[in-house]
C-alpha cells in the first residue's frame, strides 16, 4: 500500500483506504480518503479520523482509531455474518 501511495502520487494516482485496521497508517502514508464499512453505522467517527489525519493531529487520530476498532469489534466481528 505504501508503495502504491508513494509511487502512484507521481502519476496522479489517488488511493482510498478501506481496511479499518490499516486506516490510521494509510492516512498517515497519504491515502486521499477512507471507505470503511462501519462508517454506515457511525459516520462522524470516520469523518473526525480523516480530518485529524489531514491536520496531522496524531492524538485525535489515535482517539478516533480506538473508537473505530471498538466499532469493528462490536459490529464486524460480533457474529459470523456482520451484515446481520
Amino acid at each position: 500500500f505504501l508503495r502504491l501511495v508513494i509511487e502512484g502520487s507521481a502519476t496522479g494516482l489517488r488511493v482510498f483506504m478501506g481496511d479499518e485496521r490499516a486506516m490510521r497508517e494509510g492516512l498517515r502514508a497519504g491515502a486521499c480518503g477512507i471507505v470503511p464499512g462501519c462508517a454506515n453505522f457511525e459516520p462522524q467517527t470516520y469523518v473526525q479520523a480523516y480530518e485529524a489525519a489531514m491536520a496531522g493531529d496524531d492524538a485525535a487520530l489515535e482517539r478516533r482509531f480506538a473508537r473505530m476498532m471498538a466499532l469493528r469489534e462490536r459490529l464486524v466481528l460480533a457474529s459470523p455474518c456482520w451484515l446481520s
